[in-house]
């Protein structure tokens, strides 16, 4: 019996990654809708985002640099300021 429950349960296992792959996705799809225009530049407020971001990234799955690249773009950071910081 316990057999079988755990042959059950085990494709439940694969679903965090799953979901991690469709956040990746989705926020790197979101790039088309980035607003473009003057970029502004870095404050502790927009620092502090890009964190929350980076710890959102610590679901299995998830890409931290998509993540870190595509929050950037969105706070109008520069590409190239951008790719710098999700290397950190």
């Amino acid at each position: 019996l316990i057999g079988y429950l755990l042959k059950m349960l085990l494709p439940l296992k694969e679903i965090p990654l799953a979901f991690g792959f469709f956040v990746t996705m989705v926020s790197l799809l979101s790039l088309l809708l980035c607003p473009s225009g003057p970029y502004e530049p870095l404050n502790f407020k927009k620092l502090m985002g890009i964190s929350l971001l980076q710890l959102c990234a610590l679901t299995p799955g998830i890409s931290r640099f998509a993540l870190t690249f595509v929050g950037a773009c969105h706070l109008r950071i520069p590409p190239r300021r951008a790719l710098e910081i999700s290397f950190l």
